[in-house]
């Protein structure tokens, strides 16, 4: 955990935190403040997903699982927790180390997002 006080070099340090940790490491990096341009659960996971994806294909030019819009749809959370398990069976040699930038922002967006609970599917 990285913690500090404005303009300490928190963010600088996670920007540069590929460079300087072996190959087997992959960090994915989420910068929650991207968090305040949704207002769904749903916008929140996508975000997650985008800036995950983007993140190591540019830390380490790797390649995540896709993710089902459909699933994130439904059941945002359930959605990234399956996802989460297909990126470990994908890379079981890597490690992969979640960074979240803006973490005490999170909490404030996650509990202010509206999640409409989904019409039952027909059978």
């Amino acid at each position: 955990m990285l913690y500090g006080e404005r303009r300490t070099g928190k963010t600088s340090t996670l920007k540069y935190l590929p460079d300087r940790v072996g190959s087997d490491l992959i960090p994915l990096r989420v910068n929650a403040q991207q968090f305040a341009e949704t207002t769904t659960l749903y916008g929140i996971a996508s975000s997650f997903y985008d800036q995950i994806t983007e993140s190591a294909r540019t830390a380490r030019n790797l390649s995540l699982p896709s993710l089902d819009r459909d699933e994130i749809k439904l059941d945002p959370l359930a959605a990234l927790r399956q996802w989460f398990d297909a990126i470990g069976q994908q890379h079981r040699s890597k490690k992969l180390l979640l960074c979240i930038d803006e973490f005490e922002r999170f909490d404030e967006f996650i509990s202010s997002a509206p999640n409409p609970r989904p019409a039952a599917l027909p059978a």
